[in-house]
């Protein structure tokens, strides 16, 4: 293609073409975040010497609870509409973050501080479906909602970062810095948010914080409620992966110059690539995470000052330049 015909692409193409880029994120996600958590629990266990289950596995216990009846009570279509919140704000708040591509400059992108805050939401949703049963403690319940509840005051020197740009310009602004000189900032501010990823309790490391560690939901409830979990949590490590490493996703169009379609799609096959390799990585955090016995009390205060820390030091080495 050559660069006169790459000027005559009206931006409407650019608009469709991305908006169906975002519609394969999502779905990339939703297909692959089973799958990272069955892989997580398969090198656990290997590593632990212990039996294991093949990779697919939460995909088949999503599928399995997802096709069982549910156990109706007094708390079941509560618990319903928590789960369901969760989801539609997962999905809402995570399409927008890209797994291997920008948007075109004009397409319409919320910014940093909304998309965590959705993600937040999402999070404490799912807590309170635990909370309307009788089985988990009302101490305890609090408890963890406290530690949701403290992700977004400790992400703030994060959101400072962007300066209240949205995501997609925000992203393009650091394109080009290197992440071993003026990009360390953002590195920092990206395993800031990595962070809240990898700490993450689901239903099988609470280590009897909820009599057994199982969850007190049956049937599609159960199933849509683990395939929120980690679809939540693939999000979050998406999210930190993009601010640490920008230069693996795609660029669309007058970004770094004009961009054909056919280099467009081959920067994305390479960039879902990528993606997938940068989980394969960050999943040995999450590996490590298994082997440390702590309580959700300790993981709460480790992720919160974490976050925190990290967030200060990343914007006190970004206030020097201004990309």
């Amino acid at each position: 293609m050559t660069q006169e015909l790459v000027h005559t692409i009206p931006f409407w193409v650019w608009f469709i073409a991305c908006s169906f880029a975002l519609i394969v994120q999502c779905g990339c996600v939703l297909g692959m975040a089973p799958l990272l958590t069955g892989f997580i629990a398969w090198l656990s266990a290997r590593l632990k010497g212990e039996p294991s289950f093949p990779i697919t596995s939460r995909w088949r216990d999503i599928w399995h609870y997802c096709h069982r009846p549910s156990v109706h009570d007094a708390f079941q279509n509560l618990n319903r509409l928590f789960i369901c919140c969760a989801f539609v704000l997962m999905v809402s708040g995570g399409v927008f973050i890209p797994v291997f591509t920008l948007t075109v400059k004009g397409f319409p992108v919320p910014n940093l501080l909304l998309i965590c805050s959705v993600l937040i939401g999402a999070m404490l949703m799912l807590v309170l479906s635990l909370a309307t049963q009788g089985y988990a403690s009302a101490i305890k319940v609090s408890r963890r909602m406290l530690g949701e509840g403290i992700l977004f005051p400790a992400l703030v020197p994060v959101f400072f970062l962007s300066r209240g740009h949205d995501l997609r310009t925000f992203l393009t602004k650091i394109y080009t810095l290197s992440p071993l000189t003026n990009g360390v900032a953002y590195v920092l501010a990206g395993l800031a948010v990595c962070v809240v990823g990898i700490f993450s309790i689901d239903e099988g490391a609470d280590h009897g914080e909820y009599d057994g560690a199982v969850l007190p939901l049956t049937g599609f409830e159960k199933g849509l409620w683990l395939l929120t979990f980690d679809c939540i949590r693939v999000y979050w490590l998406t999210l930190a992966v993009d601010i640490a490493w920008v230069t693996s996703l795609a660029v669309p169009m007058d970004v770094l110059g004009d961009v054909s379609v056919s280099q467009w799609l081959d920067q994305c096959v390479e960039g879902m690539g990528l993606w997938v390799c940068k989980l394969s990585v960050v999943s040995l955090g999450l590996v490590g995470i298994r082997f440390v016995a702590t309580s959700s009390t300790r993981i709460m205060q480790i992720r919160g000052g974490s976050v925190f820390l990290l967030g200060v030091l990343a914007w006190q080495m970004a206030y020097a330049y201004v990309p």
